[in-house]
């Protein structure tokens, strides 16, 4: 792995295990998808894929999580799909600061 994407790697897989840790209904469709783009997206770090291509993996999670934070709640908590949202978006700015941007 590239040495600037191990702390955006670090990063991703903290957020990743925190998803897996707030989520209500882990069997639910909506979830299974969620946790493998989080898991697709610690995959494309690992592999030093394009920060632009990167960025594009972390906007589609970003959007799953608006999706989830204007639901009913049972598949988590708003409040805690705001905050996962919240971490990616400052994921994202971290990714449009590297030098390969």
């Amino acid at each position: 792995m590239n040495g600037q994407y191990e702390e955006i790697y670090q990063q991703a897989e903290r957020l990743h295990y925190r998803f897996r840790d707030v989520v209500d209904q882990p069997d639910a469709p909506e979830m299974q998808r969620l946790r493998a783009e989080t898991k697709e997206l610690l995959d494309a770090i690992e592999s030093d894929k394009k920060p632009r291509s990167i960025e594009d993996l972390v906007k589609r999670i970003m959007s799953e999580l608006d999706r989830i934070k204007e639901g009913d709640g049972t598949l988590m908590d708003s409040s805690d799909a705001d905050e996962l949202r919240d971490e990616y978006e400052d994921l994202r700015q971290e990714l449009q600061e590297l030098p390969n941007y």
